[in-house]
């Protein structure tokens, strides 16, 4: 029987988390039913509360996140679902990672809300050629074609993994087993490896490097809830439906009442927006670390005082990958690479933007996702550009009454390209860098203002029309 997932998929800004707000007040007063809220992060979930609270003074509302006390999430979650009176509504929010790890017990009388997609796709990658038996005497591979196998935990070492799980004696070496034994003991995850490399780990034949275990959190980890609905921006496009959709019997449905009355559905405001970009070429980390001689900058480097001096003093955001410090930019406006629900005057006063990052998933896992049979454009979207579009979408472009011009910049034409299919308008430009690191095309720099709907529509048309003749 088929999973039953409510969706609403809407853009950044359109009120989504406003509209949740409503909803699980009415339903918690009128309708006595239980909402659990999930969101990324503790101050999200502080604003929300503190709204409900505010303007639906008659309902209840708790929250339940780690704190500084120390005490154990998860415990005070499931007390509080099981002593939960049932004729009574109330309004619960946690976060996505306490619902990644929370047991099914107590949930049958709770409709869960998921705000804002959470990632459900990682890789795990161990440097284990010569200490792998510490974990994979207690393995077996279960065949899933496509040259993929799911890792099982073989019979009767359930308890090996759970002491490498424990660490009970905080041996370093085995410290670094604790992440894939959490993953192997967790029901609701599958995870996997390229059969090929694991063998050739396993026999011997590896002599170097590192295997890449890949977990995926099943849609089960959402099972047995009264109803489950999961909400947030492209969300059909994000990995969490894509692979789901590919991999695990859900039905996705779009939520009847949650997906009306937000502000709009698709951005209006795509007459403010260019979006500049820097090369044609694909951005990946390797790419941002070359340099032009032996003495030179990195690419990265190179590109972040070309961005510096394009805005010439103008205030500007900017997100890039962790590990890239950007030492040309002002720090305090640096954002997350994951910007989920970071809505702070701060960064709304601002009207533009730079995107160094490449890719949040490293190039095994986009290797990996294309096995699973994903295509180039889907696992470029789930790696890079959800990313850049919420980076963006922290500035004033998030504001639907503001009026100055927003500028953007990213790395490559792709990425550029995809973000302005999401704003009617908006205009794409490549930027002359005069950094030598492409071939460049000689002439001015190419600016195409981006197709509106019923244009991309009418092209569609156009093409099918010149195949059929």
């Amino acid at each position: 029987m088929k999973t039953r997932i409510y969706y609403v998929s809407a853009p950044a800004g359109s009120g989504k988390t406003h509209r949740l707000e409503q909803y699980a007040a009415t339903m918690a007063s009128s309708g006595k039913r239980k909402i659990l809220i999930a969101q990324p992060t503790k101050e999200l979930i502080q604003q929300t509360a503190n709204r409900i609270s505010n303007l639906y003074p008659g309902v209840a509302v708790h929250t339940i996140y780690s704190s500084s006390s120390g005490d154990s999430v998860l415990p005070r979650i499931e007390r509080h679902m099981a002593h939960a009176e049932r004729a009574k509504g109330q309004v619960l929010l946690i976060t996505h990672e306490a619902l990644k790890r929370l047991p099914p017990a107590h949930r049958i009388h709770w409709d869960l809300i998921v705000d804002e997609i959470p990632a459900v796709f990682g890789c795990i990658p161990l440097k284990i050629v010569d200490t792998h038996r510490y974990l994979t005497d207690h393995l077996a591979l279960e065949d899933l074609a496509a040259g993929i196998s799911a890792v099982k935990i073989a019979d009767g070492h359930e308890a090996d993994v759970e002491a490498l799980k424990r660490n009970d004696s905080d041996d370093e070496l085995l410290e670094h087993f604790q992440r894939i034994a959490t993953h192997l003991l967790d029901d609701n995850r599958t995870v996997m490896v390229e059969t090929a490399a694991y063998l050739d780990l396993i026999e011997g034949r590896k002599t170097i490097g590192e295997v890449n275990f890949f977990s995926l959190l099943r849609s089960e980890f959402v099972a047995d809830f009264e109803s489950v609905t999961f909400m947030g921006a492209n969300a059909l496009e994000t990995e969490l439906f894509i692979l789901w959709d590919a991999l695990d019997d859900v039905e996705f449905r779009q939520h009847p009442i949650l997906s009306k009355g937000l502000r709009y559905d698709r951005h209006q405001n795509g007459n403010r927006l260019t979006v500049h970009y820097l090369f044609e070429q694909q951005w990946s980390i390797s790419r941002s670390l070359k340099v032009g001689n032996e003495m030179g900058p990195t690419l990265l480097e190179s590109v972040g005082i070309y961005i510096e001096r394009f805005f010439s003093g103008q205030r500007f955001l900017w997100v890039a990958n962790k590990s890239a410090d950007m030492w040309m930019f002002n720090q305090n406006d640096r954002l997350p690479p994951v910007s989920h629900g970071l809505n702070k005057p701060h960064f709304m006063n601002c009207h533009a933007v730079a995107s160094t990052i490449a890719l949040v998933h490293d190039n095994a896992s986009a290797k990996f996702l294309g096995m699973l049979g994903l295509t180039k454009q889907q696992i470029r979207t789930i790696i890079c550009y959800q990313s850049e579009y919420q980076a963006i979408m922290r500035c004033s472009l998030r504001d639907s009454e503001a009026i100055a011009p927003v500028t953007i910049i990213v790395p490559s034409q792709d990425s550029a390209e995809w973000i302005a299919s999401k704003f009617d308008g908006c205009l794409v430009s490549k930027l002359d860098t005069g950094l030598d690191w492409e071939a460049r095309k000689a002439g001015r720099p190419r600016a195409v203002r981006a197709m509106s709907g019923a244009e991309r529509a009418r092209k569609c048309r156009e093409r099918k029309k010149l195949k059929a003749a």
